[in-house]
C-alpha cells in the first residue's frame, strides 16, 4: 500500500534478510542517438531503509580501447534523455526497489557503466557493471555520402583575423552570449524543478503524515478494514519503537505495554496505546467490525499519542 511504502522508507526498521542487487540494459547494441534503458534492481527486507543518489545529466562511463583496455578517465558521452525514475514494490516480507535511466550516446564504441552504489541500512552495495555498444548510422544503399563543401574568405594580409572579426561582428557575439546565458538559466530552473530540495521531516511529522495518508485511502469502504488496522498498528508500533529505542513490531499488546512502562510514560497514555493495539487485534482476527466513526476515532487517538509523546521541535529537529 502507498502509505506503508512511504512510512517504511522514512522510519528505521530491523533488517532480518539479505539484500541482492542486479543491473540490466534493454539492448546490447544501439545506434547513435537511439534510446537505451539501464535498469537497477535491489531486493531487501520490508523494513529496510535505503538511499540511492541518481546521476544527473550524464552517466559516467568508460570506453573500451583496443585490447579490451578501458579509458583511464570516465567519459561523459552517455547522456540522460529523461529524468531518472524509480519505484518500490512489496511482496510478503520483501521490498524491491527499481531505478531506470533513459540514456543515449553520441559517439560510437563499446561502453561500460561501472557499478552504481546503493546504501541499505548501514551497508553499501554495488550494482554489477553493464556493457553496451553504440554504432554509427549506416548509409542507405544507393545514397552517396558527400563531403562538406568548404568556402574561404581572403583577408587583407596585414589585418589580424581575430581583431577584424570582433570589430565586424561584435554584436553577433553579444547576442550569442545572451542566448547562451538564457539557455543556462532555463536549464538550471528546470533541473531545480525536477530535483527539488528535500527538507527532512521529523519523526513526529513522518508518523502523522503516514496516518493521514492511510486515512485518506478509506480502505474500510473498499472491503479492506482488516488491512487498514494492520497498517495503523504497524505505524504506531514503528513510531514507538523509534521514539523509545525499542522493537515492538513482533510483541503482543501486553508485551509492548510492559516495555513502555519502563520508559516513564504516563499510565493513562500506556492504557490508550494498549486500547488501540487491542482494537486493531480484534479487527485483524475478525472478532469486530467497527463503524466508520469508530475507525476515525482510533486514528485520532493514534495522532494524540504521537503528539503527546513527541518532544518540542524547532526547525524540524527532534
Amino acid at each position: 500500500m502507498k502509505t506503508g511504502l512511504l512510512f517504511i522508507l522514512l522510519l528505521t526498521g530491523l533488517v532480518t534478510h539479505s539484500q541482492s542487487v542486479s543491473s540490466t540494459v534493454s539492448r546490447k547494441k544501439i545506434l547513435v542517438g537511439e534510446e537505451l534503458l539501464i535498469s537497477l534492481t535491489c531486493k531487501m527486507p520490508k523494513n529496510a531503509v535505503f538511499r540511492y543518489i541518481p546521476e544527473q545529466g550524464v552517466i559516467p562511463a568508460r570506453k573500451k580501447l583496443e585490447g579490451n583496455e578501458l579509458t583511464l578517465e570516465p567519459t561523459d558521452k552517455i547522456e540522460q534523455l529523461l529524468p531518472f525514475r524509480d519505484t518500490v514494490t512489496l511482496q510478503n516480507s520483501e521490498k524491491t526497489w527499481k531505478g531506470i535511466y533513459t540514456v543515449s550516446g553520441w559517439d560510437e564504441g563499446n561502453y561500460i557503466i561501472q557499478g552504481q552504489k546503493i546504501l541499505v541500512n548501514d551497508s553499501t552495495f554495488i550494482f554489477p557493471e553493464v556493457e553496451f555498444k553504440i554504432n554509427l548510422v549506416k548509409a542507405e544503399k544507393g545514397k552517396d555520402i558527400y563531403d562538406i563543401e568548404e568556402n574561404f574568405t581572403e583577408l587583407p594580409p596585414n589585418e589580424n583575423p581575430v581583431i577584424g572579426f570582433l570589430i565586424s561582428y561584435w554584436w553577433i557575439i553579444a547576442l550569442l552570449l545572451l542566448i547562451f546565458g538564457i539557455f543556462l538559466f532555463i536549464r538550471k530552473k528546470r533541473q531545480e524543478e525536477l530535483n527539488p530540495s528535500f527538507s527532512e521531516l521529523s519523526l513526529k511529522e513522518r508518523t502523522l503524515l503516514a496516518i493521514d495518508m492511510l486515512e485518506k485511502e478509506r480502505l474500510w469502504e473498499k472491503g479492506k478494514l482488516k488491512e487498514h488496522y494492520i497498517e495503523l498498528s504497524f505505524i504506531l508500533r514503528s513510531y514507538l519503537s523509534s521514539r523509545y529505542d525499542l522493537n515492538l513490531l513482533e510483541n503482543t499488546t501486553q508485551e509492548a505495554q510492559l516495555k513502555l512502562s519502563h520508559k516513564e510514560l504516563h499510565p493513562e497514555t500506556i492504557k490508550v496505546i494498549g486500547g488501540i493495539l487491542d482494537h486493531s487485534d480484534l479487527v485483524k482476527f475478525a472478532r469486530s467490525s467497527p463503524q466508520e466513526s469508530e475507525v476515525l476515532k482510533v486514528s485520532q487517538q493514534a495522532r494524540q499519542i504521537v503528539a503527546e509523546t513527541s518532544p518540542i521541535e524547532f526547525d524540524h529537529g527532534e
